[in-house]
């Protein structure tokens, strides 16, 4: 993840990449936090970082919030396997895809 990460920050430190990277985390935040509430990843200790991970990215690739996203939402976190896929391996690439599909099809589908 960390050479990922270098990698595309190295092919994308523009002035005009940085500022739209910057514009579409905060719309994805807003939509999660007006959807979904103010602390959506804390799911039994703090932060989940894989169902954060993937639950903004479903959210960044939507152009709409279905009306009944927080049943969707909580059929998600009930998935079991998603559960197994933001518990156990999440720096696993088969299990980051996974997680995210997961996430793209209860949610917005």
């Amino acid at each position: 993840m960390k050479e990922f990460l270098n990698i595309f920050m190295g092919k994308h430190r523009t002035e005009n990449a940085i500022e739209e990277y910057k514009t579409k985390f905060l719309d994805t935040v807003t939509r999660v936090v007006k959807s979904l509430g103010t602390k959506p990843f804390h799911i039994k200790r703090g932060i989940n970082a894989a169902v954060f991970d993937s639950v903004m990215i479903a959210f960044s690739k939507s152009s709409s919030v279905p009306r009944n996203i927080k049943a969707r939402y909580q059929d998600l976190l009930k998935n079991p396997s998603f559960q197994e896929a933001t518990n156990a391996g999440t720096t696993d690439v088969d299990t980051v895809k996974r997680r995210i599909k997961l996430a793209r099809e209860i949610l917005f589908s």
